[in-house]
């Protein structure tokens, strides 16, 4: 029987806190260290595989500088609009989705429902598959300096929560509200395309780069329950970014070195995303089929 680590073999309560610590300290991240030795370990042996000298354009450098940024070449329009069409089928249908309605019990006169999820995102809205371009792949191809592969995606609807609700479910954590960094290998990147326009009134993805997620680490942030610092310090204007604008825009953020949240749609209105969780590989990406 194959024996797991030492870290990984200890309480819950002991282990997060002593893995975030020592990873911060060797790597100066964010993120734990079992992560960023996973993602590190995977994306340094997967740029010696291929063996590639990849040319990076300016907007890929200052992606892998950043951790995050808007997707500079877009897609055609009829792309988006296909995608769009496929999801809108399926999105309320129980046979493609699921819902979330924590707080339906207890506004009982409610559906309750804040967000659904389509099943099997690719199989039940395969035009996704062509945003896979050949400028797109080249572009992630530039950001790894090796070849990358799909993990898995998510297209999803989010709706608004009063203040109310939200203060009722708070330990539920709906839609990724609060600021966090993601619990995945430090070579995961992650793609976000919104298939409706989006404005603050939309509840947009709010997002740091590495460089001011190191500085509010620093100043003693400590997990998405204890920020252990003004709100303000992590809402600054000077440094927040947002994904907002017309459907199709997109962006990718290193969710495991940056910090980010969702935010909250005001009443009547909703927002549709699609998401590429992206690693490195050392095989060139394939559309399945």
């Amino acid at each position: 029987m194959q024996q797991r680590s030492f870290i990984r073999r200890l309480p819950g309560k002991i282990v997060t806190p002593i893995n975030r610590k020592i990873g911060q300290k060797v790597y100066g991240n964010i993120a734990n260290l079992s992560d960023n030795l996973i993602g590190s370990h995977r994306w340094n042996n997967n740029k010696k595989a291929c063996n590639a000298n990849i040319s990076q354009s300016e907007e890929a450098k200052q992606l892998v500088n950043d951790g995050c940024g808007i997707y500079p070449y877009g897609f055609k329009k009829e792309i988006i609009d296909e995608i769009y069409a496929e999801y809108n089928k399926v999105i309320h249908a129980p046979k493609h989705s699921e819902f979330s309605n924590q707080y339906a019990q207890i506004v009982p006169e409610e559906d309750g429902t804040y967000r659904s999820r389509i099943i099997n995102a690719l199989e039940s809205v395969p035009s996704g598959y062509k945003l896979f371009t050949d400028e797109f792949i080249g572009f992630v191809e530039q950001y790894y300096q090796s070849h990358f592969r799909l993990h898995s995606c998510e297209m999803w609807q989010t709706r608004h929560i009063s203040q109310e609700h939200l203060d009722e479910i708070y330990p539920l954590q709906p839609y990724s509200i609060l600021w966090h960094v993601d619990g995945h290998p430090t070579d995961t990147l992650k793609f976000f395309l919104v298939l409706s326009d989006v404005t603050d009134d939309h509840g947009p993805l709010h997002f740091l780069n590495k460089e001011r997620t190191s500085e509010i680490l620093k100043k003693g942030y400590r997990d998405r329950f204890n920020y252990n610092m003004p709100c303000s310090e992590l809402e600054d204007s000077r440094y927040l970014n947002k994904l907002t604008g017309k459907s199709g825009t997109a962006g990718f953020v290193n969710v495991t070195q940056c910090l980010h949240r969702a935010g909250v749609p005001i009443k009547g209105n909703y927002r549709d995303i699609l998401e590429f969780r992206l690693e490195s590989s050392d095989t060139p990406f394939k559309i399945p089929g």
